[in-house]
């Protein structure tokens, strides 16, 4: 035999040792170490490891994602605030005063505590304000992000990076975010009839990123957000575009109570 083949005998022997420790529950420790004994898991058991590790790897994105994503109420950080907001479609016009106030719980955080409707001003007007007072007073995420349920949740590859998925239960359809190698949730898939998808475009400001725009990718409805590079940024309104209509949403800041006051 020549020097090579000896040479590949000699790592065949301990390899497969190894591998037949392995293979009957054991764990050879480097060193010489006595052997460790780890039971084999059945396969429900594996089964049950392989979700964990997805659902901890799932929340790991989501939680890196909120993390990496501007929360004006976070980073300000603020306290309470109160928004001026005109919504304007064509000749129709309204004004409602948007307030911030993080004792509150979560969606009551952000309310509409006075309002203005123009003749024609509907409650769609109302809506769209409060909208966009979400994303100004706590950023993107809150548009993106819909309540995560306690089922494990899924990990998969997508073009552009890590998909996170959501499992329908009851009649809250199951719910996909594509994630871009930024961390970046850029597409939102729900899984209703019909299908939604939802995409997403962020800016860089200041060091932080805010949400430029988010759209329908069927084209039917689209909003284009408006930030000032300030330190933290500020957003100052946006344009919705729904079918043939242009809404523009201008926001005024009348009041901001830093936290920590």
């Amino acid at each position: 035999m020549t020097p090579g083949i000896h040479a590949d005998m000699g790592l065949v022997a301990p390899l497969a040792s190894a591998a037949l420790l392995l293979g009957a529950g054991w764990l050879v420790r480097s060193g010489g170490a006595r052997p460790e004994h780890r039971p084999l898991l059945r396969p429900d058991q594996q089964q049950q490891e392989f979700h964990r590790q997805q659902d901890a790897r799932a929340h790991e994105l989501l939680d890196g994602f909120m993390a990496r994503a501007f929360d004006p109420s976070r980073d300000g950080p603020i306290r309470t605030a109160e928004l001026s907001v005109t919504v304007s479609r064509g000749l129709v016009s309204g004004r409602y005063t948007v307030a911030f106030d993080a004792s509150r719980r979560g969606d009551e955080q952000v309310r509409v505590v006075a309002r203005e409707p123009g003749p024609g001003a509907d409650d769609e007007f109302e809506s769209l304000a409060r909208r966009a007072g979400v994303v100004a007073l706590r950023g993107g995420i809150h548009a993106v992000l819909l309540p995560v349920p306690p089922a494990p949740l899924a990990v998969t590859g997508g073009a552009r990076g890590p998909v996170v998925s959501t499992d329908s239960s009851g009649d809250r359809p199951g719910v996909s975010y594509a994630f871009d190698d930024r961390g970046l949730v850029v597409t939102r898939g729900k899984r209703s009839k019909p299908p939604e998808v939802w995409n997403y475009l962020w800016a860089e400001l200041a060091g932080r990123w805010v949400l430029q725009s988010a759209g329908k990718d069927d084209g039917s409805w689209a909003v284009r957000y408006t930030w000032v590079e300030t330190d933290p940024p500020r957003m100052t309104g946006a344009t919705v575009s729904d079918g043939e209509r242009r809404t523009t949403i201008r926001i005024d800041w009348t009041r901001t109570d830093p936290a920590g006051r």
